[in-house]
């Protein structure tokens, strides 16, 4: 397994760790709001999603032009450095629209390679 490959199979993860907390917490973002416990698990998720695009080589990003890789490992930074701003109703809007996108995203570029 190359970096990349791993890399991606660890966004996949904790992709399918935020949907369990959605499952297991609540699915509507009031319930999210509701509850510190819940927003720092999916938080968690988020930040390491961040670290681990940040490895991505520039030739996966160059033949996966279509993610917004630069966005999560910037969302990663604010989670780390900026916490007391993070906005709760972004960070949720996030997690229902654009985990499942890069989810989805990081399953097909494993399909492209003919390993998932």
């Amino acid at each position: 397994m190359n970096r990349d490959e791993g890399s991606v199979r660890r966004v996949i993860a904790y992709c399918d760790r935020i949907e369990d907390n959605i499952r297991d917490f609540g699915s509507d973002e009031e319930d999210f709001l509701n509850s510190h416990a819940f927003q720092g698990s999916c938080a968690f998720c988020v930040f390491q999603i961040g670290e681990t695009v940040k490895r991505l080589s520039a030739e996966f990003l160059m033949n996966n032009p279509n993610g917004d890789w630069s966005k999560a490992a910037r969302f990663r930074d604010i989670i780390a450095h900026q916490y007391d701003i993070i906005d709760l109703h972004i960070l949720w809007e996030t997690l229902v629209v654009d985990m499942p996108k890069l989810k989805a995203l990081c399953e097909q570029s494993l399909r492209k390679l003919g390993l998932r």
